[in-house]
């Protein structure tokens, strides 16, 4: 598919959080793209702003394919933190009972939103071993110590520290200052060491599952150093795109990016991207405020799954979203609308099963239009919100009514190769 000179795949443009730009995305390796998303903590139930996230990665991932890029994705269950070990042991639990239950409602509602998922989804109870060899690797190299059992990372051992939030290191403290919890609250920097290995607490009654005999002695490893642990066993010391919440920029990549690169010597990953928050009626969702929304929610008040998901990409993953009952509606009404608009145009041809090359078509041919269209959006940083209203658009050219049997058949393909990446128009 050409636009101009170039293909398509040379002309998308990812906003770069390393940079604060657009540029142009090239993957290391021709052809391959190798991607890390943050997947769910499985202490609870994601809610529609962490489905907000899991869309636009979707979309990035089916975006890619799309463009001929064979993709290496790992999307990870964090499934022993500290949050996960406080939930099993006040409810008296093993890990596994807590986290279980979350991980059958997370396959439930991906496959629901049609999230696409990579065959296998590593949890940082797999790794373990591996998130030892590396903690013992960075204790050789200097850049990680002992302390009352603990393990710890020195952030001003490493070369970049901070340099994906644009961290000023000349605050850091020149003494040792220590942060051994997994995470803390709020948007704010611990200026120090942050832990990355746990010894199991002899004070308490550990829930089951919560610890191993290491050579590090009997513990868990931290939640920053678990992601790494999974990428070097899943995709190797590199990769191209690492994913994440806009919360993930505060402390967790940065700690993702000294880690891997201290261990590997390598630079880690060349674009990070990161989605905004979801809000409802303005407000933070909270369980205080009693406004936590879920996908079932949504399928209680009427709605059905391509409604949800529709909504989840109607605003661009970059800017803050605001959910509202009648923004939910009116997101519902536009999709049922185009969808309505889309049978129209095609029929009496109904759109393919699979999705198949289209042959060479030159503008005005309404397949080809329909294509650069979608195409030119999605190139500019994957703007599905902004295809969908230009393809809507589109529709209302009266031309696109009095299409011969075989143009018709050729726009049926379009919207079939486009709705792999949307999943909303069937």
């Amino acid at each position: 598919m050409l636009h101009g000179m170039r293909t398509a795949r040379e002309c998308l443009t990812l906003t770069n959080t390393l940079g604060r730009r657009k540029e142009l995305f090239r993957s290391r390796e021709p052809g391959i793209v190798r991607i890390f998303t943050c997947g769910p903590s499985t202490y609870r139930r994601p809610h529609i702003g962490n489905y907000r996230s899991f869309t636009y990665e979707d979309l990035l991932v089916r975006y890619l394919e799309y463009l001929g890029y064979t993709v290496h994705r790992v999307i990870n269950f964090t499934d022993v933190e500290d949050k996960t070990v406080s939930e099993a042991a006040e409810a008296g639990e093993s890990i596994q009972a807590i986290t279980g239950a979350v991980q059958e409602h997370f396959f439930s509602e991906t496959g629901l939103l049609r999230l696409k998922l990579p065959e296998r989804i590593p949890r940082a109870t797999e790794s373990v071993d591996t998130a030892v060899r590396i903690i013992r690797k960075l204790c050789d190299d200097g850049y990680a110590y002992e302390h009352n059992g603990k393990y710890y990372f020195r952030p001003t051992k490493a070369k970049r520290f901070g340099h994906l939030y644009g961290l000023d290191t000349r605050r850091m403290p020149q003494r040792s200052v220590r942060f051994g919890y997994d995470t803390y609250e709020g948007r704010r920097w611990n200026l120090g060491d942050f832990v990355l290995w746990h010894p199991e607490d002899q004070g308490g009654v550990m829930p089951e599952g919560s610890s191993w005999e290491t050579k590090l002695g009997r513990g868990r490893p931290g939640w920053n150093i678990q992601d790494p642990a999974m990428i070097v066993e899943n995709l190797g010391d590199q990769i191209d795109i690492q994913c994440g919440g806009i919360d993930n920029l505060f402390r967790h990549h940065d700690y993702n990016i000294a880690v891997m690169e201290a261990y590997t010597g390598k630079e880690f990953a060349r674009f990070f991207l990161h989605g905004e928050h979801l809000f409802i009626d303005g407000e933070v969702m909270s369980k205080s405020a009693g406004n936590v929304t879920y996908p079932g929610h949504l399928l209680e008040a009427g709605f059905d799954a391509h409604h949800i998901r529709y909504m989840l990409m109607s605003v661009h993953y970059r800017s803050r979203m605001n959910f509202t009952d009648d923004g939910m509606r009116a997101a519902a009404a536009f999709l049922d609308g185009l969808r309505e608009r889309v049978k129209s145009t095609v029929a009496p041809n109904e759109i393919p099963a699979d999705p198949l090359p289209l042959p060479d078509l030159e503008q005005p041919h309404p397949a080809r239009r329909l294509t650069d269209t979608f195409e030119r959006a999605m190139n500019d940083d994957l703007s599905a919100a902004q295809a969908l209203r230009a393809i809507d658009e589109l529709l209302a050219d009266p031309e696109l009514g009095e299409l011969d049997s075989d143009a018709q058949s050729l726009v049926a393909q379009a919207f079939r190769n486009i709705d792999e990446v949307l999943q909303i128009l069937r």
